[in-house]
């Protein structure tokens, strides 16, 4: 498969993902859902290690895996608590904010170019988020909890995808996924003991709760995969069409209004993020 195809993968999956998220973080508490897929995560892992179980040596590879698991952790509790608060046409459209940072953190800390596109595409992803954001005057949703945890868990998706990209410089995607999720299993087990009513009220979703799993790991190693293949500002304008069937599907499943509006700052986002992470396009 080349990594158009891993990418458009990871898209479906994401965004189907999303619509079953948002059902489940409905009744769900966040930190023990976070707890559970992970565990759930780790365990589907488990036997593609027979595949591939190899590791890097030296200290470098692992203080990036500690520094990823780190950044994971903070930011699935805060992208899961989000999904209790904020409809999905709105949220994975906002969550398109996370590639202008990191085009910002290219350029502030690695010296990328700010060029002509790129600029134009910061424009458009600010135009996507104010139409996203309108609510008779602009930005007024910002004052919303779902969208705040929304803004702040992109910044942290944001440093998330440069370490995932520089990890896989040295790990294999299988392995990587099982250390990166078997870590906060581990480290939140001990808390699930207080949190038994959690646990029970989750997994009444169990057949949800696996169907997310599966399509976490399809959509995460089809991610790994393509940036083995090619570069991250590649990879991430098709992943941003998961935002499409997140939208489309908030409509159709979980009956959310404004489609119109959110559908035309979902396309603004979008767009903004190729003029960002793909050159040569103008």
């Amino acid at each position: 498969m080349t990594w158009e195809l891993y990418a458009l993968v990871a898209a479906l999956g994401f965004g189907v993902q999303a619509l079953l998220l948002r059902r489940i973080m409905l009744k769900a508490d966040a930190v023990t859902f976070f707890w559970a897929f992970n565990a759930l995560l780790a365990a589907f892992t488990l036997p593609l290690l027979v595949i591939d179980a190899s590791l890097p040596s030296g200290i470098v590879p692992w203080l990036i895996l500690l520094a990823g698991v780190v950044l994971w952790i903070f930011e699935g509790l805060l992208v899961f608590e989000s999904y209790k608060h904020t409809e999905i046409s709105l949220l994975k459209p906002l969550s398109t904010i996370s590639v202008l940072l990191v085009f910002v953190l290219s350029v502030v800390f690695l010296n990328e170019a700010a060029t002509v596109q790129k600029i134009l595409g910061t424009l458009a992803v600010f135009v996507g988020i104010a139409v996203l954001t309108w609510e008779k005057r602009l930005f007024a949703k910002f004052s919303a909890k779902g969208v705040r945890l929304v803004i702040a868990s992109t910044f942290l998706t944001a440093l998330v995808v440069i370490v995932d990209k520089v990890a896989m410089s040295y790990f294999h995607p299988i392995p990587y996924t099982f250390l990166v999720t078997l870590a906060p299993a581990v480290l939140l087990a001990p808390f699930m003991r207080a949190r038994q009513h959690h646990v029970r009220v989750l997994f009444k979703q169990k057949h949800a709760m696996l169907a997310v799993t599966c399509l976490g790991i399809v959509a995460y190693l089809a991610t790994l995969t393509a940036y083995t293949l090619t570069d991250a500002s590649n990879v991430m304008p098709v992943i941003q069409l998961s935002v499409i069937v997140a939208v489309a599907g908030g409509f159709i499943l979980h009956k959310e209004k404004d489609i119109a509006l959110r559908l035309l700052g979902a396309l603004f986002m979008i767009a903004g993020a190729a003029l960002i992470l793909k050159p040569g396009i103008i």
